[in-house]
C-alpha cells in the first residue's frame, strides 16, 4: 500500500509545479494532499473492513457459533491505526519531497 501511495504522489510532481506556478502556495498544496490522504485512508479503512467482515463472520460462526470474532477490538483498532498512519505518512513525505525542487525546473522535466 505504501509504495503505491508514494509512487502515485511522486508522479504528480509536475501537477504540483504547475499549481505553484499559477500562484498556489506550498502550504495550500500540502493541505490539499492532507485532505486527499484523509479521504484515501478513510475509504481504505471502510472498504477493507467491509471486505473482511463476511469471511471473519463466517469463521467466527464456524469456530465459536457466535457471529462476532472472539478477539479484542483493540487489535482491530491498532491495525487500523497503524495502516492509517502508514498511509498518511507515505503521502505526506512524498508530497514534501515532490515540492522541494523549484517549479520551473520540475515543469520542464520530461517523464
Amino acid at each position: 500500500m505504501s509504495n503505491t501511495l508514494v509512487m502515485s504522489t511522486a508522479a504528480r510532481r509536475r501537477e504540483f509545479a504547475l499549481l505553484r506556478l499559477v500562484g498556489t502556495g506550498r502550504r495550500q498544496i500540502v493541505r490539499m494532499m492532507r485532505a486527499e490522504a484523509l479521504v484515501t485512508v478513510g475509504l481504505a479503512a471502510v472498504l477493507g473492513t467491509a471486505v473482511a467482515a463476511l469471511p471473519l463472520t463466517l469463521l467466527a460462526i464456524g469456530f465459536t457459533g457466535v457471529p462476532l470474532p472472539s478477539g479484542s477490538i483493540w487489535v482491530y483498532l491498532g491495525v487500523l491505526a497503524g495502516a492509517a498512519l502508514l498511509g498518511a505518512v507515505s503521502i505526506a513525505v512524498s508530497t514534501r519531497l515532490s515540492l522541494r525542487p523549484t517549479p520551473i525546473h520540475t515543469i520542464g522535466v520530461r517523464e
